[in-house]
């Protein structure tokens, strides 16, 4: 049992990063990616359909591969199924999408504004932080550290713009 249990994780997790090594690899240097790895999660969609979409369909294509549905041979090499298959979708998957699932808002307030320099305090911790953790929260109205954006539930997302599919 244990056998199949850590074989269906592993097809999973080697999907998980087929998707994240494409996305490093191939699609920031091609451009259909951001530049720069966004964090926080007022910046970021709830769903970005480049690396779940890769990482899902490679997952299940080598978990069917994995309990021998697709022969012996498949079998034996379910895992490279998943790293494949996640990383051909993923550049395939920004193109088609166009890339616009990444960034939900720009950032305005703290990297594009050469005036926020130093610490900023966080409005609900209180704490300092540099600004590369921070974002402008229109609920709290005032800067809101990437941990505490996290963990606020009252929000709902006010800061983001629904995704035009």
């Amino acid at each position: 049992v244990l056998l199949w249990v850590l074989g269906f994780y592993s097809n999973v997790a080697i999907a998980w990063v087929g998707a994240l090594v494409a996305d490093l690899v191939i699609n920031k240097p091609l451009g259909l990616s951001p530049s720069y790895i966004e964090f926080k999660r007022a910046h970021l969609y709830n769903f970005n359909p480049v690396g779940f979409g890769s990482m899902t369909v490679g997952s299940v294509v080598s978990v069917i591969a994995f309990f021998g549905l697709m022969g012996p041979a498949a079998q034996a090499f379910s895992t490279f199924i998943a790293l494949g298959i996640a990383f051909i979708l993923s550049p395939i998957i920004a193109i088609v999408t166009k890339g616009k699932y990444y960034i939900a808002r720009k950032d305005v307030d703290f990297h594009d504004n050469p005036e926020a320099i130093g610490l900023t305090t966080c409005s609900i911790c209180e704490y300092d932080y540099e600004r590369e953790d921070m974002a402008f929260c229109p609920v709290y109205q005032g800067p809101i550290c990437s941990l505490c954006c996290s963990l606020d539930a009252n929000c709902h997302d006010a800061c983001k713009v629904a995704p035009q599919v």
